[in-house]
């Protein structure tokens, strides 16, 4: 996710009643001074976000900042780096999957690229 926020996917997935969970947030001094001219439209978008994970600290108070409210802010570190998958993980994964969504697909949107 990084700094790409889709509104009309935003949108779509409000509208419908289903969650949205940003993980792995960053978010440059640079991009939010740009979203912060947007001021109300951001603040919205922001509001139909169930939950962002950002990366650090710094990227979190950025997103308060746009008018993300603390409760919809987690700062988990970096999913490329900070975290290694163990067997207990995994079988938490599993877990989760089947209280979130038994019988409904869960659509994940990743990168690929290196780095």
């Amino acid at each position: 996710m990084e700094t790409e926020l889709w509104p009309n996917m935003v949108a779509a997935l409000h509208k419908r009643k289903i969650p949205l969970v940003i993980t792995n947030a960053r978010l440059s001094e640079r991009s939010a001074k740009g979203y912060a001219k947007l001021g109300g439209f951001m603040r919205r978008l922001l509001s139909r976000i169930t939950l962002i994970a950002a990366q650090n600290e710094e990227d979190g108070n950025r997103f308060l900042s746009l008018g993300l409210k603390r409760n919809q802010l987690a700062v988990t570190g970096s999913l490329k780096f900070d975290i290694s998958v163990t067997p207990e993980l995994a079988a938490r994964a599993v877990t989760l999957r089947r209280q979130w969504a038994p019988h409904r697909k869960v659509w994940i949107a990743t990168s690929t690229h290196d780095g």
